[in-house]
């Protein structure tokens, strides 16, 4: 039940008709993000979500609030590093209302210089705590290392100088460059036909066509140990190695890996470092994918004086699978990322998210049956040589946060020889 129609100024209407429910996730994607900022444009894509809600020419913040909250609906958006998302959640006979909104918010806002000013005081408010929460400043940093000197290595919120200097100017000009009907995908999850999703798009989304100006510039790997003080409790660790693209041959192959390595309680590093060792309270690994590359990594909370053995342990178990895998815990991975994909495509949520990522990287659906058959393909032998690839795979990223005086100097010179070049 799924239909995609492209409109004659380049956007995409998207259905995907659930009709044994009755709520709608509704809303507009655009393949712009983080890393398609201008040097001096750091954290502005950020900004311009969070000023889509602050006032159109006929609706004021509260008003947008208010009337989608008057009909129990709920709105939210999100900057990611390649795509940009404006979406509702109603029941089904508000879809209209939805639409309107949203046509409103990404074609009549009018960045109120006061809103402008009182909003950059918010953003500031998050990056003080994103600075408060360990897993952030972690992760903000493994990032630089992974993509040094790259819009795709730094943060999304950008800096409180960049922040306090974004200008209404730059917000209507980024509007124009990126925001084009060619770039954008209008789609909805739930109880919505196909025809009257075409009847909104046409009434609401008169977007004018016009080539698109952005420009995605290739990722370029780094990698480099980062060691940040902070007075914690733990050491907080990740390690990230280049990873893999979503077109790669191989993503499937990493995502069953993944999960078999460091995905659950019956994982690897799970088993061997917490349960066996009692070296962490924590401890997983992860992927995470762009259009042309990405990284594979691990995360573990433990003590200053055992890091090096958590890691040591952690590129212990990644060299052990590249030599031997047993079958049975490679089919409890694949049964465990069968079921996650199931759940996740049961919330008209999960499915237009999917649907629209699909469409943007691939020009078309992946349907279940095909990722279902790509994971049931994957074998033993897979999983050796994914693993032995990820040990070749060239420098890797290492950050580590906490009271990092408490590293003795011989496990901070040894950590820093530890990772492949």
């Amino acid at each position: 039940m799924i239909k995609c129609t492209r409109l004659e100024n380049g956007l995409r209407v998207m259905t995907d008709e659930m009709q044994n429910i009755h709520s709608i996730n509704i809303g507009i994607w655009i393949k712009v993000g983080a890393r398609h900022e201008l040097f001096h444009e750091h954290g502005l894509a950020h900004m311009l979500e969070h000023m889509a809600f602050k006032g159109t020419e006929t609706r004021s913040a509260r008003d947008i609030a208010e009337q989608i909250e008057n009909v129990g609906g709920m709105m939210n958006a999100y900057t990611g590093r390649e795509q940009t998302a404006y979406f509702m959640r109603a029941m089904h006979e508000h879809a209209e209302l939805c639409t309107e909104i949203l046509g409103d918010i990404l074609q009549n806002s009018t960045f109120d210089e006061e809103e402008i000013e009182r909003e950059k005081g918010v953003i500031i408010q998050e990056i003080g705590e994103c600075e408060d929460n360990p897993d952030d400043l972690l992760f903000d940093s493994l990032g630089e290392s992974c993509y040094p000197q790259q819009s795709l290595g730094r943060n999304i919120l950008g800096t409180r100088e960049t922040v306090m200097n974004m200008s209404r100017e730059a917000l209507f000009d980024y509007i124009k460059r990126h925001y084009t009907p060619e770039n954008m995908i209008f789609a909805a999850s739930g109880k919505i036909t196909h025809e009257k999703m075409l009847d909104l798009a046409h009434k609401y989304l008169q977007f004018p066509s016009r080539p698109a100006g952005t420009v995605t510039v290739p990722s370029r790997w780094g990698g480099g140990v980062n060691l940040l003080q902070k007075d914690l409790e733990q050491l907080h660790m990740a390690l990230a190695l280049p990873g893999l693209s979503y077109s790669d041959n191989d993503f499937y192959i990493s995502e069953v890996y993944s999960m078999l390595y460091g995905g659950g309680m019956s994982s690897r590093l799970f088993q061997e470092i917490r349960e066996k060792k009692g070296l962490v309270y924590s401890i997983s690994s992860f992927t995470s994918n762009l259009e042309d590359g990405g990284s594979f990594g691990i995360y573990a909370g433990t003590d200053p004086e055992q890091a090096y053995e958590v890691l040591d342990s952690s590129i212990t178990e990644m060299e052990k699978l590249a030599n031997h895998t047993h079958q049975q815990e490679v089919d409890r991975a694949k049964a465990q990322l069968r079921s996650g994909l199931v759940m996740g495509l049961e919330s008209p949520v999960g499915r237009s998210e999917a649907l629209v990522k699909q469409h943007f990287i691939f020009g078309r659906q992946i349907t279940t049956e095909e990722m279902m058959n790509a994971i049931d393909d994957v074998t033993c032998d897979d999983i050796r040589s994914f693993s032995a690839r990820l040990l070749r795979s060239g420098k890797a990223a290492y950050c580590v946060l906490g009271n990092i005086e408490h590293i003795d100097t011989e496990s901070q010179e040894r950590l820093a020889r530890f990772l492949p070049n």
